[in-house]
């Protein structure tokens, strides 16, 4: 459907930001995971579920 999901590094506030057709989130290193700074999921559990939404079908990066 040509709809993008963008992932971006925010160096001064150590956080990874991402932008998807549902909103964008902020993520926090937490341990060894980037945890969301809202809902408390995982960038990888946000990802997958914003993409396989945009794409339509099922999406994993795992």
């Amino acid at each position: 459907n040509g709809s993008k999901i963008i992932i971006n590094r925010q160096e001064p506030l150590h956080q990874v930001w991402l932008a998807t057709k549902q909103g964008g989130y902020h993520f926090d290193l937490k341990g060894d995971e980037w945890i969301c700074d809202r809902s408390g999921e995982t960038f990888w559990d946000l990802l997958e579920q914003a993409a396989t939404q945009q794409a339509g079908e099922t999406v994993s990066f795992r």
